[in-house]
C-alpha cells in the first residue's frame, strides 16, 4: 500500500471472519515516485487525488455522496417545487503526458426533495391528504414506471445511497423487530439510535420504512426522518430542468470557489501545491475533425462549411434539415408496407390519436416521396392492441401510444415479432397535444400562446417521424467515408451485464457494393456478473453481423475500426483477433485491411472539459468535433459544442487507441464523423456516433425489460 503524507501512518486492524488483516507503517522514511517510472506514472496522481479527497472534511464543510470523487455543498442552491438542487463538485486525478498532473473537478447538480419520508408516510392524517402526498412520493422515486426509488440516508457524519422497498402503515422505529449490527443485538430501531446516534433525537413513535443498502443480503428498516428522495432528471418539474445546465464561465467561477474553499494547502502537504490557472494545451494537441459531406436522395450533396466559425457551423447544421425537407433522404426500403398503424388507449380522443397518426404520415410522405396512411387502432389493453394489429395486416409499422410501465413497453415488442415498433408515452402525447390545443406559456408575454404551442406540436411530430423513419430501416443521409475507415464496429455491454450489442456501420465509395449500410445486434449475456465478454462468443457475433451485411457479390473492406465502450476486458481482444482473421479467411475484409482497437468512455471518472477562453468574462464551448491529445494513446473529444449546444457545457468522450503514430488521430475523426449521422435530430449535433446511439437504445430496450414490477 501507498500513502501520501508526511506523518508515521497509525496501525490498523481489520476483523474477517476468519482472519484478521492488519496494515503497519513500515517505518522507513519512504519511497521516491517520479513520472519517470512506471509506478510513479500509475500511482501518483491517484495519490494527489485522495490527499485532496482525504483533507475536504476537515478544511470545506461540504459533505459525500455516492463516491468519495463527489462532494455537495451543504446548502442548495435552489429550492423549487418541493426539489432542493446542491452543486456538486467531482474530483479526479490526472496525468498529461510531458506536462505534469493535473487535479480535475466537474460541477454537476444533485437533486433531494425538500420533504423527509415521514412526511409522506405518516399516519394520522386525512385520507385526501395522504393520497396526495403518496402520488408526489410515487412521482418523485418514479415508482409509477416500475422503479423501487432512490433515497439518501443521512444521519452522523455519514449520507449513504439506499432504495425503497416498502412502509407499512402504522409502522414505527419502536415496533421494529429487534436487529443485530456488528455483533450487538438492540430490541427495535429506536433502541440502536438511542445508542449509536443519540445526536439524531429519533422517537419511538417515528415511522420507520424498509430499504436495502448494496453490500447488505437483506433489506433494514431505518427512521423515515433521515430519509430523503434522491429526484432523478425525468423526475424533475419544469422550473427545474434548465438549473444543471452550467455554461463554461459560470463552472469556471464555481471551479475557483472550490479551489478558495480548500484554501492553500489542498493536500495536507505544504511542499505540494497548485499552480493557478487552468491547463491550455498547444496547437500540436488540438485535433479539428472537418464537418463531412452529406449525400441526400438523387446524390443531392451538402456541403461541409467553407470555416471553422460558429455561425457557418449552426448554418450547415440548420442545413440538414432543410435539405431533408426539401429533396428527402438517401434511402428507403422500396417495399415497405405504406400504412402506418396507430395503436392508441381508447382514454386518448380519437381526434387526437389522428392529429398525431396523420401528422406522422405526412411527415415520412413528405421525406421518402411515397405516400402514406395512418391506420387508427384503439384498444383497451395491450393484448386486444396486438390481436388487432395482427388481424389488420401482416407485420409492418407501428406508432404505440402506451403508458410508462416497462412491462407494457417491452411486451408490445415480444408480441409483435417482426414489426417496425415506434412507442410514445401516453404523457408526454397529452402534454403535446395540449400544447397544440392550447398554447405553451410565453414568459415574455406572461400568456399561454398558440403559436408557441403549435412550434412545441410540430417538433415533437418532427423527432417521433425521424425516429419511426429509421425503425422502418429510412436513411436521411449518408457520409462517404469514416475518414481513414470504411467501417466502424461497436461493443457495449447492458449497464446490468445481461445483454451484448454490437452494431456495424459501412460507408464507403458508391461504387463497392455494400457501400453504406448499419445494422445492430443484441445477444443475453450468460455470465452476467462480469462485464467481461467470452471471446468465442464475441467472436461469432461479429461474423455473423457480417454475415448480415454482405450477402450475394460484396466487395471486402479495406480497413475496421473495432471500438468497445469502456475498457477491453478479459481474453476479448483475443476474440476480436480471432474475428478479423476469420473475417480476412472468408473475404469480408482484405488479406491487407487496415484495423484498429480503440475504447470509447461515453462517461468517465476523470471529469475533463473543453471550452475556449476569447476573453476574461467570454468563454464559450469549443466548435463541434474538436479534441485535445491528452497522451499518446488518450484523446478527449467534443462532438456537441458552440454551434448548436445552447445550454450547459460540451460533455467531452474520451477515446483510447492501441498503435503508434497516428492511430488515435484517425481513431478520433472516425468517431467524430460517426457522430454526424444525427438521423434523430439533423439541426443539432450529437453527442454518440451513430453506432453507439444504436446500441445505447437497444440496451436500454432490453435493460428495461429486467425491471421488476413493484407489487
Amino acid at each position: 500500500m501507498i500513502v501520501l503524507s508526511d506523518t508515521r501512518i497509525p496501525s490498523l486492524s481489520i476483523e474477517e471472519e476468519n482472519q484478521t488483516v492488519t496494515v503497519e507503517d513500515l517505518g522507513r522514511e519512504g519511497a521516491e515516485l517520479g513520472l519517470g517510472d512506471e509506478v510513479g506514472k500509475a500511482v501518483i496522481s491517484s495519490l494527489l487525488e485522495r490527499a485532496l479527497i482525504a483533507g475536504l472534511p476537515h478544511s470545506t464543510n461540504l459533505w459525500r455522496l455516492d463516491s468519495p470523487r463527489k462532494w455537495l455543498e451543504r446548502d442548495p442552491f435552489s429550492t423549487r417545487d418541493g426539489i432542493e438542487a446542491y452543486r456538486r463538485f467531482e474530483i479526479s486525478g490526472l496525468l498529461v503526458d510531458s506536462v505534469g498532473l493535473a487535479i480535475s473537478v466537474d460541477i454537476s447538480t444533485a437533486f433531494l426533495a425538500s420533504q423527509t419520508l415521514d412526511y409522506y408516510h405518516a399516519s394520522g392524517i386525512p385520507s385526501e391528504e395522504s393520497k396526495r402526498r403518496q402520488e408526489v412520493f410515487c412521482r418523485l422515486t418514479s415508482r409509477q414506471k416500475g422503479q423501487k426509488g432512490t433515497l439518501v440516508y443521512r444521519v452522523g457524519l455519514s449520507a449513504r445511497v439506499c432504495y425503497f422497498e416498502k412502509a407499512n402503515p402504522g409502522q414505527t422505529c419502536g415496533l421494529t423487530p429487534e436487529i443485530k449490527v456488528h455483533g450487538v443485538t438492540y430490541r427495535n430501531l429506536h433502541e440502536y439510535y438511542l445508542q449509536r446516534h443519540p445526536e439524531a433525537k429519533i422517537k419511538e413513535n417515528e415511522p420507520a420504512v424498509l430499504v436495502s443498502f448494496q453490500g447488505l443480503d437483506v433489506p433494514v428498516w431505518v427512521a423515515a426522518r433521515l430519509l430523503s428522495v434522491r429526484v432523478m432528471n425525468e423526475s424533475l418539474p419544469d422550473s427545474l430542468t434548465s438549473v444543471d445546465k452550467i455554461d463554461p464561465l459560470s463552472r469556471i467561477r464555481l471551479i475557483d470557489r472550490f479551489w478558495r474553499l480548500v484554501g492553500d494547502n489542498p493536500f495536507g502537504i505544504p511542499a505540494i501545491t497548485v499552480l493557478q490557472g487552468y491547463y491550455r494545451p498547444n496547437v500540436e494537441r488540438i485535433v479539428s475533425v472537418d464537418l463531412p459531406k452529406l449525400e441526400f436522395a438523387n446524390g443531392k450533396i451538402l456541403e461541409p462549411p467553407t470555416q471553422r466559425d460558429a455561425h457557418e457551423y449552426k448554418k450547415h447544421y440548420r442545413s440538414r434539415s432543410e435539405l431533408l425537407d426539401s429533396v428527402g433522404v438517401y434511402s428507403f426500403p422500396p417495399a415497405t408496407n405504406r400504412t402506418i398503424q396507430c395503436a392508441h388507449p381508447n382514454d386518448i380522443p380519437s381526434e387526437a390519436a389522428k392529429q398525431l397518426a396523420g401528422d406522422v404520415a405526412r411527415a415520412i410522405s413528405k421525406w421518402t416521396k411515397l405516400d402514406f396512411r395512418p391506420n387508427l387502432v384503439p384498444y383497451a389493453s395491450l393484448t386486444d392492441a396486438t390481436a388487432k394489429l395482427r388481424s389488420a395486416s401482416l407485420a409492418g409499422t407501428v406508432l404505440f401510444v402506451l403508458d410508462e410501465n416497462p412491462a407494457a413497453y417491452y411486451d408490445s415488442a415480444f408480441q409483435l415479432q417482426g414489426w417496425r415498433l415506434k412507442r410514445v408515452t401516453r404523457a408526454s402525447f397529452r402534454k403535446h397535444y395540449r400544447y397544440l390545443e392550447e398554447g405553451a406559456w410565453d414568459p415574455k408575454k406572461k400568456a399561454m400562446d398558440l403559436r408557441r404551442g403549435g412550434q412545441k406540436w410540430d417538433q415533437y411530430v418532427r423527432m417521433v417521424s425521424l425516429d419511426l423513419l429509421q425503425q422502418m430501416d429510412g436513411v436521411p443521409y449518408r457520409v462517404g467515408s469514416l475518414g481513414a475507415f470504411e467501417s466502424q464496429l461497436a461493443i457495449d455491454v447492458g449497464y446490468d451485464r445481461r445483454h451484448i450489442a454490437i452494431s456495424l456501420l459501412v460507408a464507403r465509395d458508391t461504387a463497392l457494393n455494400p457501400n453504406f449500410r448499419i445494422a445492430t445486434e443484441v445477444l443475453a449475456k450468460t455470465d452476467h456478473k462480469l462485464e467481461t465478454i467470452n471471446p468465442t462468443i464475441l467472436s461469432d457475433m461479429i461474423l455473423q453481423m457480417f454475415h448480415r451485411l454482405f450477402r450475394g457479390k460484396f466487395d471486402p473492406l479495406q480497413s475496421l475500426l473495432v471500438v468497445r465502450d469502456g475498457e477491453f476486458r478479459g481474453q476479448e481482444k483475443t476474440g476480436i483477433y480471432q474475428a478479423l482473421l476469420q473475417l480476412k479467411d472468408k473475404g469480408f475484409l482484405a488479406l491487407d485491411a487496415t484495423t484498429a482497437l480503440a475504447e470509447l468512455h461515453k462517461t468517465s471518472q476523470k471529469s475533463i472539459r473543453l471550452w475556449e477562453r476569447v476573453g476574461d468574462n467570454d468563454v464559450r464551448n469549443p466548435l463541434e468535433c474538436h479534441a485535445v491529445i491528452i497522451s499518446p494513446n488518450l484523446a478527449a473529444l467534443v462532438t456537441t459544442g458552440e454551434a448548436t449546444l445552447h445550454q450547459g457545457t460540451a460533455e467531452p468522450m474520451t477515446l483510447v487507441c492501441d498503435g503508434e503514430g497516428e492511430s488515435l488521430r484517425r481513431a478520433v475523426e472516425a468517431t467524430a464523423i460517426g457522430a454526424q449521422l444525427n438521423w434523430g435530430s439533423p439541426g443539432v449535433a450529437q453527442r454518440l456516433p451513430v453506432v453507439f446511439k444504436r446500441t445505447d437504445e437497444e440496451l436500454e430496450v432490453r435493460y428495461s425489460q429486467e425491471i421488476r414490477r413493484i407489487a
